[in-house]
């Protein structure tokens, strides 16, 4: 699968929608010839809804020009470059499992941006999980990672009414820490991933 390919893969009724962002990740988590560890899939973006300038299928299409990328290292979504929170929390994990977070692809369950996952009204949002989906179904299928890792009790709820053809492992933040949150969090991807290798 190309880069063009995957672009085709988001559905075209959404393709050309100003909505939020599909890839987290870019060429080399997408573009590849081995399994990848993990799938990882947040809720959905944060932010200002109606704040991006680009089509998804032009963020998908932008992100997969770098070679290298992840939004999680490379983006800011506040202070510092790869400092929000979160970023650190995903960054720490990964750093603990000694895997390749720019390697990995990453993604949303849905791709609309909302600044809380309350301001998605429920309809909508069911609709928003449906037709995303079918873009996650069509790379989990093509990449065939060992897992899918989910962010969070709304990203896990979705994706195991979908059956993934891999384990579906989810993490949440436990900890007020952030640092601590990827210690947390380690061994139960760690443990995951060892049953999946075997």
């Amino acid at each position: 699968m190309n880069e063009q390919d995957i672009v085709a893969a988001i559905p075209a009724e959404i393709r050309d929608a100003v909505a939020g962002s599909v890839l987290y990740s870019g060429r080399s988590a997408w573009v590849r010839s081995t399994r990848p560890e993990i799938y990882l899939l947040g809720y959905n973006p944060g932010g200002v809804s109606g704040s991006d300038a680009n089509t998804l299928g032009q963020q998908a299409a932008k992100m997969l020009e770098a070679e290298r990328w992840s939004s999680y290292e490379d983006e800011s979504w506040g202070p510092a470059k790869g400092m929000s929170p979160m970023q650190v929390r995903i960054k720490d994990l990964f750093r603990e499992l000694k895997l390749d977070l720019r390697g990995t692809p990453a993604s949303n369950v849905v791709f609309a941006r909302s600044s809380q996952i309350a301001h998605l009204e429920g309809s909508t949002r069911r609709q928003w999980e449906t037709v995303c989906w079918q873009f996650h179904k069509t790379m989990i299928e093509h990449l065939q990672p060992k897992i899918v890792l989910v962010l969070g009790n709304e990203a896990e709820a979705f994706v195991r009414t979908q059956q993934p053809p891999v384990p579906v492992v989810k993490v949440r933040h436990t900890s007020r820490s952030a640092r601590s949150w990827g210690l947390d969090a380690a061994p139960i991807v760690r443990a995951a991933l060892d049953r999946a290798r075997n």
